[in-house]
């Protein structure tokens, strides 16, 4: 991360621009210092929530004990100001958002593990996951005046859930189905 963001600050330097939205994916291992920079560099940190579900059980064997401490930190992200998007990974990942934001939510794998989260500090509420995949993804894109909300004058791209986020226990987030899909206001999906 360290390297990159030298990167994007020489390049900013060397040819400025206005609003230029560079973004640092798979932004998972950032301590205070680095989360600094990002914020000093107005630089977007895209993570995905679902990469928790394999790397909580390794993630500490190869960063060490210490250093873990300052990875997949997305609450202190968000408490420090960072910009965050959020994303599926796919093709490497399903499409699938809802596991990412079970992931973020409860910082559990898909089995539920561990009882209490993994550095449960760190989990982010619903509604920060959602915007998060919603307005922080189009944020990136330079979209946010189209998508990544349901208003008057932007494109109608949203679903229908069988579950209502807010309501239910977190523990079933990743379990909700999609009952219909829409883009640009036409029903291209229906269960």
């Amino acid at each position: 991360l360290s390297m990159g963001l030298d990167t994007i600050e020489k390049a900013c330097k060397d040819n400025p621009r206005k609003d230029p939205r560079h973004i640092i994916i798979n932004c998972q291992v950032a301590d205070d210092n680095l989360l600094n920079r990002l914020i000093e560099l107005d630089v977007i940190a895209c993570v995905q929530p679902i990469f928790l579900n394999y790397d909580l059980h390794m993630a500490e064997q190869r960063l060490g004990k210490e250093r873990v401490k300052s990875s997949y930190n997305w609450n202190s992200m968000l408490d420090k100001g960072v910009k965050v998007s959020l994303g599926s990974d796919c093709p490497v990942e399903l499409p699938d958002v809802l596991p990412g934001i079970y992931s973020a939510v409860t910082r559990k794998d898909l089995n539920g593990y561990p009882e209490d989260g993994w550095m449960p500090e760190q989990k982010i509420s619903v509604y920060q996951a959602l915007k998060g995949f919603t307005l922080g993804s189009a944020y990136e894109s330079f979209e946010e005046k189209i998508k990544g909300s349901i208003e008057e004058g932007k494109l109608a791209d949203p679903v229908v859930l069988s579950d209502n986020l807010y309501d239910i226990d977190p523990m079933t987030i990743k379990d909700i189905e999609v009952l219909m899909t829409f883009v640009n206001g036409e029903l291209v999906y229906k269960k």
